[in-house]
C-alpha cells in the first residue's frame, strides 16, 4: 500500500483523535490568526527548513516571494489512548500551549514599533494611540478583519470596560475561540498566558551613545554602558536621539516619533563600556525623498534625521534611550501585543508517521485548522489500534513592522 492511499480524512479517525481536534482549535489563539503554510515531506536540513518568506516592499505594497530558511524547533508527539490525561482540559491546555508559546514569543521578541509609557498601563488615550499608529506610520496596517491583539488575564481584566462584542459570530472557519473576548481599538481581542514578560537590566552606571558617525545597516557601534555587565537582554528596545521613523507611503516624510529598534540578542559590554547592537530593523539612510532622489532607494529607507538630507542621520556621540530602563532596579514588564495577521508565519512539517516498533502504518490525515497530524497504527498480529497526534513546526515574525508592542503593567 503506497503512501498517499494509507492517507485518511481525519473525519474518518477513531473519535478521540476528532474529539482532541475540536476540543483544541478553539483553544488556540496565535496559530490560526497566521498565515500558515504546510510542507509536504520537507528537506530537513541541518535541522531548518525552507520557505518561502513574502517580503512587502514599501513603495507600492506589493509582495514577491524570496528563499528563506526557518528554525525546525517545535515537536510533540502524544499517544491519545495511551494516555488519557491528554483528553482532558489541563491536556488540551498543553498541547495547545506549543502552538501558542512558539508564536507569543516570536512576537514578543520581534515586534519594534511600540506606543506609551511602559508600566503605564493600558487606557483609552493609549488605544486612541495604538489605531493611530497602526494607520499611519511605516507598519500600515490595513483596515481589515484580520487585526488581532492578545492581552494576559489580568491586563485583559483592566480593560473589560473598552471592550466591544465582536463585528462576527465566527473567527475562523469551523469555531469560535473560546480566548476571544470581543474588539479592542478596532482590533479582534484574545487573552492569552503565554506572552512572555520582558525585563530590563539596571541601567545604573550606564549613558550608552553611538559610538562612530554614519552608521547604518543591522549593527550598531556604541560605548557608555556600565562596564562588563549584561545591558540589554534579546526583546529590549532603544531609541537613538535624532532618529525618526518615516511615512513610506507619504513622501518618506518624517514622522514626530522616534524610531524604535528591537535588541535580537543579549548585550554584555566590555571592559571600557562598549557593545556592539544587533538590531531590527536594520537602519536604512539612503535615498532621498521625490523628486530630489533618484527613486532607487526610496522604498527602503526607514529613518531620517530633523535636518540631513544626505545618509547623516546616526551621529556619533547621539545618545541612547533604553526603553523601561531605570538606574535604581531590573524591571520586568508585562506585554500586550497588537499584529496584522500577515506578520506572523507558521510552516509546518507533514511527515510520514514515526517508525514504532510492533506495528505498521494504517493511515494519516491533517487537520486543516490546526495542522495537527493524526496518524493510527495497528499491531502486525491483528491487535489494537492506537491513535496518536504529531507536531512539528518552525514559526517566525516575518513582518515585524506589522504589529505595535505594549509594556503594560510592571511586575
Amino acid at each position: 500500500m503506497t503512501a498517499e492511499s494509507k492517507k485518511t480524512q481525519v473525519s474518518a479517525l477513531d473519535s478521540p483523535a476528532r474529539e482532541v481536534l475540536d476540543r483544541l482549535a478553539p483553544s488556540l489563539v496565535f496559530a490560526p490568526r497566521a498565515r500558515s503554510e504546510s510542507k509536504l515531506h520537507s528537506e530537513v536540513v541541518e535541522h531548518s527548513i525552507r520557505i518561502r518568506k513574502p517580503y512587502r516592499l514599501h513603495v507600492n505594497g506589493g509582495a514577491e516571494f524570496v528563499p528563506r530558511y526557518h528554525p525546525y524547533g517545535e515537536f510533540a508527539d502524544i499517544g491519545i489512548q495511551d494516555h488519557s490525561e491528554d483528553l482532558d482540559d489541563a491536556g488540551i491546555a498543553k498541547l495547545a500551549a506549543i502552538y501558542d508559546r512558539a508564536g507569543a514569543a516570536e512576537l514578543a521578541r520581534n515586534l519594534f514599533h511600540h506606543v506609551g509609557v511602559p508600566g503605564e498601563g493600558l487606557t483609552a488615550r493609549l488605544f486612541r494611540e495604538v489605531r493611530v499608529h497602526s494607520e499611519e506610520t511605516e507598519m500600515a496596517v490595513l483596515e481589515c478583519r484580520d487585526k488581532y491583539c492578545a492581552l494576559h488575564p489580568e491586563d485583559a481584566a483592566m480593560v473589560k470596560s473598552d471592550i466591544e462584542s465582536p463585528r462576527s459570530p465566527s473567527l475562523s472557519d469551523s469555531t469560535i475561540c473560546n480566548r476571544h473576548l470581543g474588539q479592542l481599538a478596532r482590533f479582534e481581542l484574545f487573552e492569552s498566558e503565554h506572552i512572555p514578560n520582558v525585563t530590563v537590566p539596571d541601567q545604573g552606571g550606564s549613558a550608552p551613545k553611538v559610538r562612530g558617525d554614519r552608521q547604518t545597516g543591522g549593527i550598531l557601534h556604541t560605548d557608555g554602558w556600565k562596564a562588563n555587565a549584561g545591558v540589554l537582554n534579546k526583546g529590549n528596545l532603544i531609541t537613538i536621539n535624532g532618529v525618526y521613523e518615516v511615512r513610506p507611503h507619504c513622501g518618506l516624510q518624517r514622522t514626530r516619533r522616534l524610531k524604535t529598534f528591537t535588541v535580537l540578542e543579549d548585550v554584555i559590554s566590555d571592559i571600557d563600556g562598549r557593545a556592539c547592537l544587533k538590531l531590527s530593523p536594520k537602519i536604512i539612510t539612503s535615498g532621498l525623498p521625490a523628486p530630489e532622489g533618484d527613486g532607487s532607494l526610496d522604498r527602503y529607507r526607514n529613518v531620517a534625521s530633523e535636518t540631513s538630507t544626505d545618509n547623516t542621520v546616526v551621529v556619533d556621540s547621539a545618545p541612547l534611550a533604553v526603553v523601561g530602563g531605570a538606574d535604581d532596579e531590573e524591571r520586568t514588564y508585562r506585554q500586550a501585543l497588537f499584529w496584522k495577521r500577515d506578520a506572523l508565519q507558521y510552516v509546518h512539517i507533514v511527515r510520514q508517521p514515526p517508525v514504532r516498533v510492533g506495528t505498521e502504518p494504517k493511515g494519516q490525515a491533517v487537520d486543516p485548522e490546526t495542522w495537527l497530524l493524526i496518524s493510527r497504527f495497528r499491531a502486525p498480529d491483528g491487535g489494537r489500534e492506537t491513535t496518536r497526534a504529531h507536531i512539528s513546526f518552525g514559526v517566525q515574525c516575518v513582518w515585524p513592522d506589522m504589529g505595535i508592542r505594549i509594556w503594560t503593567a510592571a511586575i
